[in-house]
């Protein structure tokens, strides 16, 4: 049995294959052309892995929870964030804020103590 174990950045392509009779001089030769065969379409199958979790948008309803600085308690705003599901950064809060409502707060204020993000399903 060879097994060839590639890393790249965070994806691990692992490649198995038994060869049952093939001379030991050509098992070098067979063993890089499938290798080559399975890289690729594992890169294939990991990038329609990455553009269907980037195509999914989530749409966050961000509500102030107190004051902070020029946005009153109770502002609320909707976010659309693609290729994650993790909530809102401060950065992107106080973007969308200046946005839509020309309000310039700074990131120090956007933090999860001064807003809440829900992910609308």
């Amino acid at each position: 049995m060879v097994v060839l174990t590639l890393s790249v950045s965070c994806y691990t392509i692992s490649v198995r294959k038994v060869f049952l009779g093939p001379p030991i001089q050509d098992l070098a030769s067979q063993s890089h052309v499938f290798f080559m065969f399975n890289l690729k379409s594992g890169f294939r199958r990991l990038e329609a892995r990455e553009n269907s979790t980037m195509a999914t948008p989530h749409l966050w309803k961000v509500t102030c929870r107190r004051n902070a600085q020029k946005a009153p308690a109770g502002l609320t705003f909707e976010i659309i964030k693609s290729g994650t599901n993790a909530p809102p950064s401060p950065k992107e809060i106080s973007a969308a804020i200046k946005q839509k409502y020309g309000i310039n707060i700074s990131e120090t204020y956007c933090g999860r103590s001064y807003f809440e993000a829900v992910e609308v399903k």
